[in-house]
């Protein structure tokens, strides 16, 4: 039913485009010659008018546009010397309305006033003279920003970046965005107008990412289903274990069917939680809800259950909107690594290939691991670790028993004196003096060691926060499904793994067997570009769908920051 609803609006903007050019080819020629000459490049007082700019995305860039236009040109842009809308102009059109297939509006967009004045030119109802003319000139400006403004969007993303950084609390946030090469929609609106490439244009700036196609097709799944009606919830109530009875399993196997997670349902009636199909559904539900994977239906599952076709058509034009942040051509470069924070995991790509992939322990809430890009540099063997000022203050000082502290953490007390480190007797040190201290003149250093945090190898990669990717003396944490527990860093669950991939050789198994002295550095073949991301909603290659927990309530503050934009239903 959306389709052929959508279908219908592209073709009543078609339609309405068609009467437009026969009411023009029936005008008189003396009316059709006077609105020609009266366009806004023979009157670019008219573009300071503030009626005819009312309601633009874009007004500097418009104005801009039309300056530059209107030097080489001295006519309307969208309209020909018959006053019929280009192609290019039919094509803009239909770009518009496919921006809702990207998790855009195309009421963003002047859909809505651009279909007004095409009827208005159709119905040729003019009041006068002038009212024609401004009805020209506001159609063809309101394409002309609808360019500017949806190829800045589709590029660049429609968020208020101010908006998200700032939140509503003064938490610490640190996302950077990946720098991409520069986009000025004026310049390239002229040279696709020049080259009758409109469509073509704006197609290619959506993100290059497979994953954001496979986003794309689960946003017309869900926005369907959503418009079918969704699914009725499923009331909480005991845990269903397997081969039990409950009534609600028939609501279960329903919902299981609308989301394409269960093909058929062979038993519709059936109460029992018994059918091989359900239980496996229910299994791999819960493996890409980051959940425990034993088939039990309890209060998380049902919850998980419960997220409405509404919710998740948010979280995936969240998500949408975030690939538009990433740069372009990893997936055609030889490879890179890939690290989401909230579905805990890291990825090693070749080619847009899998290659590598294993479990990760990230940030907690109040340490977040910092989003941004880089590449690896090097890798360092046996690291000691030198706990940065945040740890010193919020962890260790705070401990009561200062000595036992130390001894369980393998740590040593050092100061700088004449740039050389001197050894610190923690007992003759009145550690409460600098708890309040904003700087704690003491090195804490945990050698090399199974006691190390770092355990037995770290890989470095450039970046202003001073994080890196490491292996770890506490391997239990990675039984946990949220993994969100270290002090920014990340730590691998089979870094040994990663080094011999990295070196491409048993480089890494001879280093390691090496009795060496501690923080050897190793330089590494492949120093692949790093990926930190921030993605609440996957896609796999099977067109499954993955959500998962926002851990740092990123989703919660990106939405607050497009509450001024209404169109896209925030």
């Amino acid at each position: 039913m959306f389709r052929y609803t959508l279908f219908l609006l592209f073709f009543s903007s078609f339609l309405f485009a068609e009467i437009a050019e026969m009411s023009v080819s029936i005008m008189p020629q003396r009316s059709r010659a006077t609105l020609a000459e009266n366009h806004l490049c023979k009157h670019q007082d008219l573009l300071q008018k503030s009626d005819l700019l009312m309601g633009l995305k874009s007004p500097a860039q418009s104005l801009a546009f039309y300056q530059q236009h209107c030097k080489n040109k001295n006519t309307f842009v969208w309209f020909d010397g018959s006053l019929r809308l280009h192609e290019s102009a039919h094509e803009l059109i239909e770009e518009i309305q496919n921006s809702y297939e990207h998790g855009l509006s195309p009421k963003r967009y002047h859909s809505k006033e651009i279909e007004k004045n095409i009827i208005k030119i159709a119905q040729n109802t003019f009041t006068n003279p002038q009212e024609k003319i401004k009805i020209y000139n506001r159609l063809d400006l309101l394409l002309s920003d609808a360019y500017l403004t949806l190829a800045y969007e589709l590029y660049y993303g429609f968020t208020n970046w101010e908006a998200f950084e700032k939140g509503t609390t003064d938490a610490k946030f640190e996302w950077e965005r990946t720098q991409k090469s520069a986009l000025n929609p004026v310049p390239y609106l002229l040279k696709n107008l020049k080259q009758n490439s409109i469509a073509d244009s704006l197609k290619i700036l959506n993100p290059d990412f497979s994953e954001y196609k496979r986003l794309k097709e689960a946003l017309r799944f869900y926005r369907k289903l959503e418009a079918k009606g969704g699914w009725n919830a499923i009331p909480f109530g005991p845990p269903i274990g397997i081969d039990q009875r409950d009534t609600r399993v028939i609501e279960i196997k329903k919902r299981l069917f609308l989301s394409a997670d269960l093909e058929e349902m062979s038993y519709p009636e059936n109460v029992v939680y018994d059918e091989a199909p359900v239980i496996k559904a229910i299994k791999s539900l819960q493996q890409r809800y980051n959940l425990k994977p034993d088939g039990l239906i309890g209060t998380k599952t049902i919850s998980a259950l419960n997220i409405p076709p509404s919710v998740i058509i948010k979280k995936i034009i969240l998500n949408m909107e975030r690939f538009r942040w990433l740069g372009r051509g990893l997936e055609k470069s030889e490879g890179y690594i890939d690290i989401n924070i909230p579905a805990f995991r890291m990825r090693v790509y070749e080619h847009a290939q899998e290659v590598m992939q294993m479990p990760v322990i990230v940030g907690k809430k109040e340490r977040a691991t910092p989003i941004l890009s880089s590449y690896l540099s090097y890798a360092v063997l046996r690291p000691t670790w030198t706990a940065p000022q945040t740890i010193v203050k919020e962890d260790i000082l705070a401990n009561g028993n200062m000595q036992e502290y130390l001894q369980n953490h393998n740590m040593k007390v050092f100061t700088m004196q004449e740039g050389a480190k001197v050894d610190v007797n923690p007992d003759e040190v009145e550690w409460a003096d600098y708890a309040q201290k904003e700087y704690v003149p003491f090195l804490f250093r945990a050698d090399a060691g199974k006691s190390n945090p770092l355990g037995g190898v770290k890989f470095m990669f450039n970046n202003k926060y001073s994080i890196y990717m490491h292996d770890t003396n506490q391997p239990a944490l990675f039984g946990s499904h949220s993994r969100a527990f270290s002090s920014g860093c990340i730590r691998l669950h089979a870094p040994m793994k990663l080094l011999k991939y990295l070196l491409e050789d048993d480089a890494a198994s001879t280093l390691l067997a090496q009795e060496e002295l501690p923080d050897q550095v190793v330089q590494i073949k492949k120093k692949l570009p790093i990926l930190i991301r921030y993605m609440s909603v996957e896609v796999d290659e099977e067109n499954k769908i993955h959500l998962f927990e926002d851990v740092y309530g990123y989703d919660a503050r990106h939405i607050l920051a497009l509450k001024n934009m209404p169109e896209l239903g925030f």
